[in-house]
């Protein structure tokens, strides 16, 4: 028998890594850093309180998978649904409204880019799923 993929984790592990290409492009890097946007996913245990980016990531990744697994889900619709299941953890953790927490269609060039990255890693993810059975127990997902 093989080995059970945990795409959830698969899934969250991509979101973070186009996350931070994003900001080492837009930013630079500063290898020092210890900020959980510029440490690799692998990596985040050992930066101080790693615990709600990850969370955040995983959250985004559930909700992805599920959409993927309903077949509602296209290539071009992924940096909308990133950007939108963002906006929803933000929303849910009460953090305090910032000018960019604004629905997919009015989200500026910035966020599309940064969505648009972040798609581009984890679609191939998504195209690795043979079996749409694999990620059925995702069901208690709304």
């Amino acid at each position: 028998m093989s080995e059970k993929i945990d795409w959830i984790e698969l899934i969250a592990a991509q979101l973070h890594q186009g996350w931070m290409d994003f900001k080492v492009q837009l930013e630079g890097h500063d290898k020092a850093s210890q900020h959980p946007h510029f440490v690799p996913w692998d990596e985040l245990y050992k930066v101080e309180n790693p615990t709600e980016a990850m969370n955040q990531d995983r959250f985004q990744a559930a909700l992805i998978l599920r959409a993927f697994a309903k077949g509602n889900l296209s290539q071009e619709e992924l940096p909308t649904l990133i950007h939108n299941s963002c906006m929803l953890w933000i929303k849910l953790a009460g953090d305090a409204p910032q000018p960019y927490h604004v629905p997919y269609h009015e989200a500026g060039q910035r966020s599309i880019d940064e969505r648009e990255k972040q798609a581009e890693c984890v679609w191939p993810i998504l195209q690795q799923i043979d079996a749409i059975d694999e990620i059925q127990q995702l069901d208690w997902i709304p």
